[in-house]
């Protein structure tokens, strides 16, 4: 018996002491308070208002139920704070007011319900006087989860920085790229540190900016097809320096092929051998055309390349990209007339034909073929290719001036395999052919230069040593007698 006394007693001791805790600060008169600190020394303060009740002030926002506890601070002389909640494994949900004058004639200078981490909130306060008491209250947002929380005030950091999620890198190209980050009121001199992915800080590049509301600075000189990382850091007066922020990435693209332009156009012989491209790193510009008939793509979106022939005396011809076992087997053409023959001059194609799913021999029958007729022996023609909603990869193009069938058979080398991939000392390659007759197997860059290339006859299954090739992607590319296929390869 005089066990469970004994138990008893204790509980009711504890309710006891939770009861005179909780009410503690339970009103204005008994706020607690707290220490102003610095980012760099955070005195943070941990309370609950599990047992809280109302103090009869009708806070406004985080729909405010009653059980508000209080705390005081005494303004630092920059009269600005940073008031923040952290959680503690009780309050989740929070709503906060910060007031000025005493505890009878309270006047509200700011309520915050979700400013801060989560549903926490968080209360930026300037303007205050220095040496005068303020008073904060808090509780949980409609009085569905009270329980323990942490709150500290500090003062804002002399130099800033911005949040590393604001920083995004846009208008990317294969030798620039533009960064963005939240604009912040602080003067002096921001620094964004930059090289490729892993590099030496104390090594790094460097960019300098004002950082008066300037938050945008691009990168140039940069290497095509290559990852990078940068960081992002300030010094500001009084010899205030920010924290680093970082490191944050981006990839540049690759180098834009030859024949990007329309004054660069490649020329295709009419009833030659096909011609091997690949619009990866293909740039877009608001002045290039594209083809009327074209799917789901602009303008300013497409990653074309351009090719040029001389009309034959038939004034007809055939331009096809319908050919087997190609990266990019959906694809779209069109072939135009340039009047003034001035070829800066976009303004000035006249679009003749258009095609989008024309060919036949891809097994999805995606990649394009048209003919033009009716067309001026001896002048100068021009065709686009593209992808089909801005794919991109290795394409065949070939030339005719009348139906023919293709020198490629179709029945040799319908694929391949590479494994793995990635990879970054060897790659296998797997032919599935229907003969053993030689072939050549190469690894091709996205400029069209050949890295590494190998005779076989009579395998089924090869080794290439990647060994001295940089990182990046590539095309391998198996061909035979009759036959040519390909296959995107990402050395890592």
């Amino acid at each position: 018996m005089r066990k469970t006394t004994f138990i008893l007693t204790l509980f009711s001791l504890n309710l006891l002491c939770l009861n005179s805790l909780a009410q503690t600060n339970d009103d204005c008169a008994g706020a607690i308070p707290l220490e102003v600190g610095t980012v760099d020394s955070t005195a943070v303060i941990y309370s609950s208002n599990q047992m809280a009740t109302d103090s009869g002030l009708d806070h406004p926002c985080a729909y405010y139920q009653g059980a508000d506890v209080w705390f005081s601070f005494v303004a630092p002389a920059q009269g600005e704070v940073l008031i923040t909640m952290q959680s503690n494994g009780g309050m989740e949900d929070s709503g906060m007011a910060l007031y000025e004058n005493s505890c009878d004639s309270l006047s509200l200078l700011l309520c915050d319900d979700d400013g801060g981490t989560g549903a926490l909130s968080e209360i930026e306060a300037n303007q205050l006087i220095p040496g005068n008491t303020y008073k904060i209250a808090v509780w949980s947002y409609g009085n569905v989860n009270p329980g323990a929380f942490g709150i500290s005030v500090n003062t804002p950091a002399q130099c800033p920085s911005p949040s590393p999620n604001s920083f995004f890198a846009f208008d990317i190209s294969a030798n620039s790229a533009t960064i963005m980050w939240e604009p912040l009121a602080s003067q002096g001199t921001y620094t964004i540190v930059y090289g490729q992915s892993g590099f030496n800080f104390a090594n790094g590049s460097e960019f300098s900016g004002q950082m008066s509301n300037q938050s945008i600075a691009t990168l140039e000189d940069l290497l095509p097809n290559t990852d990078y990382e940068y960081y992002w850091h300030a010094s500001c007066a009084n010899n205030y320096s920010s924290e680093t922020v970082g490191p944050m990435t981006f990839s540049t693209d690759s180098q834009p092929p030859l024949n990007d332009e329309l004054c660069a156009a490649e020329f295709l012989e009419i009833n030659a051998q096909p011609i091997i491209g690949n619009n990866s790193g293909a740039t877009s510009a608001s002045y290039e055309a594209s083809g009327s008939c074209w799917a789901g793509i602009g303008a300013s979106q497409n990653e074309s390349l351009w090719y040029r022939f001389v009309a034959p005396s038939s004034g007809i011809v055939i331009v096809s990209t319908d050919f087997l076992g190609m990266e990019l087997h959906d694809t779209q053409l069109a072939i135009y007339e340039l009047p003034n023959n001035d070829c800066t001059d976009y303004q000035d194609l006249v679009e003749l034909v258009c095609d989008t799913d024309g060919g036949n021999a891809d097994p999805f029958g995606y990649s394009a073929e048209v003919m033009a007729e009716g067309l001026t022996e001896g002048q100068t023609y021009y065709v686009q290719v593209d992808g089909y909603f801005n794919q991109d990869g290795e394409f065949m193009i070939q030339l005719m001036d009348e139906p023919a069938t293709s020198t490629l058979e179709e029945t040799v080398y319908e694929y391949f395999i590479l494994f793995p991939n990635p990879t970054r000392d060897a790659v296998k390659v797997n032919v599935k052919q229907s003969g053993n007759g030689p072939r050549t197997i190469s690894i091709v860059d996205v400029s069209g230069k050949v890295i590494r290339e190998e005779q076989v006859t009579g395998k089924s299954t090869v080794e290439l040593d990647l060994t001295g090739i940089s990182n990046g992607v590539y095309t391998v590319r198996v061909r035979g007698e009759h036959s040519i296929s390909s296959q995107g390869l990402i050395i890592q």
